[in-house]
């Protein structure tokens, strides 16, 4: 049986009687490209279910839907909600019945799922469930002798945190193909609540001139955009907090190409700069390898006992997609050491790790979140990235440190 999930999103847990039941097909709502593009209907009930399970089942357009108009004999009206949704679905399931007879319930049930479109995290999840509704796809696994659906928006989605107030993440698709609205989908997944103060995120959509085309500013725990666009090019979805920190996840859809193959390069520092301490050997070059060639300091002989210093990566573009800083290092005593990225924007030095240092070498991979042009130096073009190294103790024991190796891997 096909039940509507119900409006009472976007809260999770929301999914009640009798969607909730165990061997229901609960059904989701979503825009369709008729209503903006493909995009979760903030009203569209969210599970799990008391028990724990997965609900709904799968989401089928259940936005702006054109509907026989009761107590008339010809009007139309049209509506929202998981209601309107669900009829598509019944609809398709007597049809999968109709190409194959043999199919139980439980088999349609299976053939709706199993080839939903999966939006969300991977896999069932209390947004989407299965996914989005591929009539065309389920008709085809049920036995019914159909060709290649019609030709849809692609989709793309994007998992991710954001560290504390202010912090930003840009996803950028290209649109190649104008016939399909950009339609986002930002959802809070830790936040059961239908709206809070503090995890707030915003989505924002700009255009390939950098002009900020839509904003949605809520303090709910979904946020949506959606724009027809006119001229192809590199649009950007942004994801920036508000207030407080968390999860996220970002759905979007519309007339995307494949963009260029990310590059992934890895770079060592070209220089150094000594803050505390004095060398004992080595150099920047000593840096370029795993290879037990050191560059190694002596502490600082009065007050705090401290090594510091940063290594200096040239020639880093500003679009950065992805940054990981590798470290390799050692100490003649066990010490306090601190890894840091430089902040152009800011003018300060951000902590990436923390950790005592022994006297075995050790690694660090960590990588960096946030907006990665801040940590490029200049706004165009190349610049530079600067990783920084501060071993301290708290007696008066003088040590030394040896580096063996600083790398950053970068995406392009």
């Amino acid at each position: 049986m096909a039940v509507a999930a119900g409006n009472e999103g976007p809260g999770s847990c929301t999914v009640g009687a009798p969607g909730a039941a165990r061997g229901a097909l609960t059904v989701g709502a979503m825009a369709d490209t008729t209503a903006g593009g493909f995009a979760l209907a903030a009203f569209s009930s969210r599970g799990p279910t008391a028990d724990g399970r997965v609900k709904p089942d799968l989401v089928a357009p259940g936005v702006g839907i054109t509907s026989a108009q009761t107590g008339t004999t010809n009007g139309y009206v049209s509506f929202n909600g998981t209601s309107m949704a669900t009829p598509f679905v019944a609809g398709v399931a007597l049809l999968a019945l109709d190409a194959n007879r043999a199919l139980t319930s439980a088999d349609v049930k299976a053939k709706l799922t199993s080839t939903a479109i999966d939006w969300g995290r991977a896999g069932g999840d209390g947004e989407y469930g299965a996914g989005r509704l591929d009539a065309y796809a389920a008709l085809k696994a049920a036995g019914a002798a159909l060709g290649t659906g019609p030709a849809g928006p692609a989709h793309v989605v994007r998992e991710g945190t954001l560290a504390a107030s202010g912090a930003y993440v840009d996803v950028k698709v290209e649109v190649s193909d104008t016939r399909f609205p950009i339609a986002g989908t930002l959802v809070l997944p830790d936040l059961a609540a239908a709206a809070a103060y503090s995890p707030d995120f915003d989505l924002y959509l700009y255009g390939p001139t950098g002009a900020l085309l839509r904003a949605s500013e809520r303090i709910e725990r979904q946020e949506n955009v959606s724009f027809q666009p006119t001229s192809t090019g590199t649009y950007t979805l942004r994801v920036a907090s508000y207030s407080g920190g968390g999860a996220f996840l970002l759905d979007a859809s519309g007339g995307f190409g494949a963009a260029p193959a990310p590059v992934t390069v890895t770079a060592t520092p070209s220089s150094v700069t000594l803050y505390a301490g004095s060398v004992r050997s080595g150099g920047a070059t000593a840096l370029a390898g795993d290879d037990n060639v050191f560059f190694a300091l002596n502490s600082t002989t009065s007050g705090t006992r401290q090594t510091d210093w940063s290594g200096r990566i040239t020639r880093v573009p500003n679009g950065l997609k992805s940054l990981k800083v590798t470290y390799r290092g050692k100490g003649s005593a066990s010490c306090y050491q601190a890894l840091y990225v430089y902040d152009w924007t800011y003018g300060a030095w951000t902590r990436l790790d923390a950790r005592t240092l022994g006297t075995t070498e050790s690694e660090v991979n960590v990588g960096v979140g946030g907006n990665l042009a801040n940590y490029v130096s200049g706004t165009t073009g190349e610049g530079d990235v600067a990783i920084r190294i501060r071993c301290t103790r708290g007696d008066s024991l003088s040590f030394s440190t040896s580096a063996d190796l600083l790398r950053i891997t970068y995406e392009r």
